[in-house]
């Protein structure tokens, strides 16, 4: 069993707040400050699967540099809180379909580290539009656009009872699988392939 933050990680309060839009290294700088990590593909899967399901709300074309401006995030808070209203979701529920996750994965490897891997975002059918692999190729890793949230989850999780550190599970051949369908993972994290930000 892991823990995870019912939405995706905000600045402000309850009533006056917006979700940020950052690179897998910020995100896991902040981890280390609140004693958390990203999730696989898998582990959003099964969030998804737990959770009250938001449909993503795609602006469409033109693809360009407006994707990447801050002014569209609040544009884009609302129209998820819109619909989180009309569904009468409460703040502190489990919400999952209505941003592309952050996430970590054999793609680190095969990446060095480079880009950025970015997954989920439901259509009404559960369908993740960035899916249905984690998409690797199209990003360098210091990208962020509207799209993409963190979803921080908890550093340790339950393993019979007993608590044990995502990424040492991560990288146990027999519990690998619990929270990821790619097996083992020889890396877990982005702050390993940039060092620099850690000075």
């Amino acid at each position: 069993m892991f823990y995870c933050a019912p939405d995706f990680l905000s600045i402000g309060d309850d009533y006056d707040f917006v979700r940020v839009r950052i690179n897998g290294v910020t995100a896991e700088l902040i981890g280390a400050v609140v004693g958390a990590v990203l999730p696989t593909k898998h582990m959003v899967d099964l969030i998804y699967d737990a959770s009250k399901q938001l449909e993503a709300q795609p602006w469409g074309p033109p693809y360009d540099q407006s994707m990447m401006t801050t002014k569209r995030w609040r544009r884009q808070d609302k129209k998820i809180d819109d619909q989180a209203s009309d569904a009468m979701f409460a703040r502190g529920d489990l919400w999952e379909g209505h941003a592309k996750n952050v996430v970590v994965g054999a793609g680190l490897t095969a990446k060095r580290g480079e880009n950025i891997g970015i997954y989920g975002w439901f259509d009404e059918r559960g369908r993740a539009i960035q899916g249905p692999a984690v998409n690797w190729n199209s990003h360098e890793w210091t990208y962020t656009d509207y799209s993409q949230c963190i979803r921080l989850i908890h550093k340790d999780m339950l393993v019979d009872g007993m608590p044990m550190a995502v990424r040492e599970v991560l990288q146990d051949k027999e519990l690998a699988p619990l929270i990821s369908d790619e097996g083992t993972l020889a890396h877990c994290t982005y702050r390993e392939f940039h060092p620099e930000w850690l000075e």
